[in-house]
């Protein structure tokens, strides 16, 4: 199997019997593992997501922790302006 080392896999808060397997993966795989907590509705300054219900902000804090990853693996976005955001 082709893995590439260091490329971090992401995962939304679960369950401990879940988060447990997705740990042990990642160990198996040699990759971090990070948790991505669920967007802040107040850094939206007012605008609503294109979905309703809560589990939306989780996965939109899902969706920023990729792209911005992928910006900086890229060279597009400086890590210390990621850690600002």
């Amino acid at each position: 199997m082709f893995v590439l080392h260091r490329i971090p896999a992401f995962t939304v808060p679960q369950p401990d019997e879940a988060m447990y397997v997705l740990k042990e993966k990642a160990s198996q795989l040699n990759v971090p593992l990070q948790v991505t907590p669920p967007l802040d509705a107040k850094l939206l300054n007012g605008l609503k997501l294109g979905l309703e219900g809560e589990h939306q902000y989780v996965n939109a804090g899902l969706s920023v922790a990729l792209c911005s990853t992928w910006l900086n693996i890229n060279g597009h976005l400086e890590e210390t302006l990621l850690k600002q955001i």
